[in-house]
């Protein structure tokens, strides 16, 4: 059971270019900030997407244009906080989530994946590292995954392909390098995605490709649905745009960056589900649409880039 005393709250410099925060601008001020004197309420808003939002206020820097919190939890506490987590798939039945985890690894190929290691921070399911490997240029899988609930799932991804499974990025042995790596939906959760974007590139050979998926800030949506846009939410300390990301990518030795939207493949009953939970409109209504799945552009961006030879 986590108590008051597990949990800290911290001062935060912008985690892209390490400004400080005097020179951020408010930018999506929380209605209700959590509190530790409420632990319940962050427990209860951690995970999932919920009507009644609670998170920290964004700021926005104005050296390199990233949201972020000024105040979120240290890094103990985040991985606290994580313990409970089962995935991140929001939900989403399997067969959709697979099509769109899909789709991203063809983007990698066709990027120009070269044979050698595939390293991914947060896999998830493996669902992204299955579909590259049917690429058969994979010789090695390395796998950064706090949840150990995964890590038998995720050794089992190929049984012919070596794997190995870390809980940490520094972890990895120093001499694993990389032709590929893949981060969905990680650095919008990590501490400092600068020192983890440099980090990473140690382990990467020279002209080896990156892919990353993260929501986007500068989206429509978001601007549609100003401070009820489901990503401003608890485990997202920092959101991008594809000029923020494109930023932090080239400061961190990274070339040849291609930022666009990416799709996501849902049924409309669950994407409508989605909706309503956020809106907190009724949920029976979803009954009444067809059983159709949908490539939906919903706010999210994929950047592929290549080391710095």
């Amino acid at each position: 059971m986590i108590e008051k005393s597990d949990l800290k709250i911290i001062d935060r410099v912008c985690p892209v270019c390490g400004s400080s925060s005097d020179k951020a601008q408010t930018a999506v001020t929380a209605h209700a900030e959590p509190t530790l004197d409420n632990l319940q309420n962050i427990f209860d808003k951690w995970e999932g997407f919920h009507s009644k939002t609670c998170y920290f206020t964004y700021f926005r820097c104005t050296n390199c244009g990233v949201l972020y919190n000024n105040k979120y939890f240290d890094d103990d506490s985040i991985n606290l906080l994580y313990s409970a987590i089962a995935d991140n798939t929001s939900g989403a039945p399997l067969e959709t989530h697979d099509q769109t985890q899909k789709e991203y690894a063809r983007i990698l190929v066709k990027a120009g994946l070269q044979e050698g290691a595939l390293i991914e921070i947060g896999p998830d399911l493996g669902l992204v590292a299955k579909a590259i490997t049917d690429s058969s240029k994979v010789t090695e899988l390395f796998f950064v995954e706090k949840n150990i609930l995964s890590h038998t799932s995720l050794q089992n991804i190929s049984k012919v392909i070596p794997t190995e499974i870390v809980t940490d990025l520094e972890l990895l042995e120093q001499d694993v390098m990389g032709t590929a790596a893949v981060l969905v939906h990680v650095l919008d959760h990590v501490l400092l995605p600068k020192a983890t974007l440099e980090l990473l590139h140690s382990h990467l050979k020279s002209d080896a490709k990156i892919l990353i998926v993260v929501h986007n800030e500068g989206s429509f949506l978001r601007k549609f649905m100003r401070g009820l846009w489901p990503p401003f939410r608890l485990q997202h300390p920092h959101l991008f745009s594809p000029k923020s990301l494109k930023f932090l990518l080239e400061n961190s030795g990274y070339t040849n960056i291609s930022v666009k939207k990416s799709v996501n493949y849902m049924p409309l009953r669950h994407a409508y589900l989605l909706a309503a939970q956020s809106l907190g409109l009724p949920k029976n209504l979803a009954k009444l649409l067809p059983k159709v799945n949908l490539p939906l552009k919903l706010g999210n961006i994929v950047a592929t880039a290549q080391v710095v030879g």
